[in-house]
């Protein structure tokens, strides 16, 4: 069983530049489920089945991240999400998102 959801992120954080061109980045995460696909696979045959009934559809994260800066504004970093909300609206499941991303961005 392979599960795949997919979120729309919105992150409030805050900057602090420790090095000319190093950036630390901490701060809340709101992110939004839109969708979230099952694809079971055995004998060689795979079925997929979409569903986000259950589940909860606003996950409340921490974020924490680093990027390299450069002169031009082009910036390369990684972050790390923490979920703080129970995939499921029961919270049954005891499980949470935790999701390690690599973002490229230009800064203003």
């Amino acid at each position: 069983l392979q599960v795949t959801s997919s979120y729309i992120d919105i992150p409030l954080l805050l900057s602090l530049s420790v090095l000319p061109l190093i950036d630390l980045y901490a701060g809340p995460q709101a992110s939004y489920l839109l969708d979230n696909k099952y694809t079971f696979k055995a004998g060689g045959q795979e079925e997929s089945e979409s569903d986000t009934e259950g589940m909860t559809k606003l996950d409340m994260a921490l974020t924490l991240g680093a990027a390299f800066r450069s002169s031009k504004g082009l910036s390369a970093g990684l972050f790390l999400d923490t979920g703080l909300s129970p995939l499921d609206e029961d919270g049954d499941w005891k499980a949470f998102n935790a999701v390690l991303k690599l973002s490229l961005f230009y800064r203003l």
